[in-house]
């Protein structure tokens, strides 16, 4: 019974918030729209040479797996280069787009998570994966490839290493610079970090719109810090990059001087 109210309440949120951009192609327009909807405010910390590089050719930006990741597409709806993101599978079941051009930048992951206090273990209870334990692997390929291509273009990817289930990285990021660099191409690592956000954020797509209209607005700030060129790892495996990436990223986060809004 729950969850069959929390599904109708948030399909009526999207199709009367996001519905008029689901034909677009433009994702960072799409998920800016969603956090707005939501009461969320957002504000970036950037230095010129980290913007001038992300949006040059190929980017990787590597993000803490904030209780709200929508946020971190605020300041990349200025981009004309395509946009792609990792996503656990049950949120793009929840977003159910129509557009297939939507679809294919949405690269879905299947993991299973076993922390339900976080939004994509309540996403996964309200919106259960289709794809079997045994197909995981595959499916998770499959957006590996896409994830590749994007970046191949020029694009930007967007993913979060952890997954949203603990501390550890998985070797995704690892697989996607190491792809990249065998295919000659010099990608960007960008690093973001996302600070202000709780679980409850996420949760109200799921709260009826004459009780969330009340709640106060969240306020939340992305940091952004060029950290390397992906050809300076040509030689190390994927488990290595992202080893290096991971202690790399919680040296700079643990020294990020945070601003209060």
């Amino acid at each position: 019974m729950v969850r069959e109210l929390f599904r109708a309440v948030t399909s009526n949120f999207l199709h009367e918030n996001i519905g008029n951009l689901d034909e677009s192609n433009n994702l960072p327009e799409l998920f800016s729209k969603l956090t707005e909807a939501l009461g969320g405010q957002v504000r970036t910390i950037v230095d010129p040479e980290t913007e001038k590089l992300m949006f040059s050719g190929p980017t990787i930006i590597v993000a803490n797996h904030a209780s709200f990741p929508p946020v971190i597409f605020n300041f990349l709806k200025k981009t004309t280069q395509r946009v792609g993101l990792f996503i656990n599978e049950s949120f793009k079941t929840i977003l159910n787009l129509k557009s297939e051009t939507l679809r294919k930048n949405l690269l879905s992951i299947s993991l299973k998570n076993h922390n339900y206090i976080s939004p994509g273990g309540i996403a996964e209870i309200v919106f259960p994966s289709n794809i079997k334990d045994s197909n995981r692997e595959l499916e998770n390929g499959k957006s590996a490839v896409e994830g590749v291509k994007i970046l191949e273009e020029g694009g930007i990817v967007v993913i979060f290493p952890t997954g949203g289930i603990g501390k550890d990285w998985f070797s995704g990021v690892g697989t996607l610079i190491k792809s990249v660099n065998r295919k000659g191409k010099n990608v960007n690592i960008i690093f973001a970090h996302i600070d202000g956000t709780s679980t409850f954020d996420t949760l109200r797509i799921g709260i009826p719109s004459r009780l969330r209209r009340r709640l106060p607005s969240f306020k939340a700030t992305v940091y952004y810090k060029y950290f390397s060129n992906g050809n300076n790892y040509r030689y190390e495996s994927k488990e290595e990059i992202t080893a290096v990436l991971h202690k790399e990223y919680d040296e700079w986060a643990k020294n990020i001087k945070y601003e209060k809004v």
